[in-house]
């Protein structure tokens, strides 16, 4: 991301997350039901960078100084963390609160003659994703043996 302009795979990539409104080849803008969560998830302690990289907007891919202008920004901002309002900011796509999953698979986006490899970032999407399906997967068991020994 060293120019801050994105590629047309990345702008197509990022146009697929619920989390991004619009996007163009330098700009995100981001769905009002991602700011909200962000701030929210913030404001109970989440890290800035899990909350951006669990609605599937890494910062290897669109910048850490990206997710820190959008939390500076939301942050001051009068109505927040309810209604919150600006740009640069997503809704997230697997959203994990319970705590118990492990640390995310998050590899470095390989470059390739001046090109970022997207597919990285796509099976890390779908690492997490796995690792949430199976979390809640346990969960589920555990409340039906739960019930079932009453």
């Amino acid at each position: 991301m060293g120019t801050g302009a994105f590629t047309n795979e990345e702008i197509a990539y990022l146009r697929s997350l619920p989390a991004v409104a619009r996007v163009s080849n330098g700009r995100i803008r981001y769905s009002e039901a991602f700011r909200r969560e962000c701030m929210r998830r913030y404001h109970a302690g989440e890290s800035p960078v899990r909350i951006f990289r669990d609605a599937g907007l890494d910062a290897s891919l669109i910048g850490y100084k990206r997710i820190e202008r959008c939390i500076a920004r939301w942050r001051s901002m009068p109505d927040a963390p309810e209604t919150v309002g600006g740009t640069d900011g997503g809704e997230p796509g697997a959203t994990r609160t319970d705590g118990r999953l492990p640390k995310p698979f998050t590899p470095e986006l390989n470059v390739r003659a001046g090109k970022r490899d997207l597919r990285d970032l796509l099976i890390s999407q779908q690492v997490m994703l796995i690792e949430h399906l199976e979390s809640e997967v346990e969960r589920l068991r555990a409340e039906v043996g739960e019930r079932s020994a009453k």
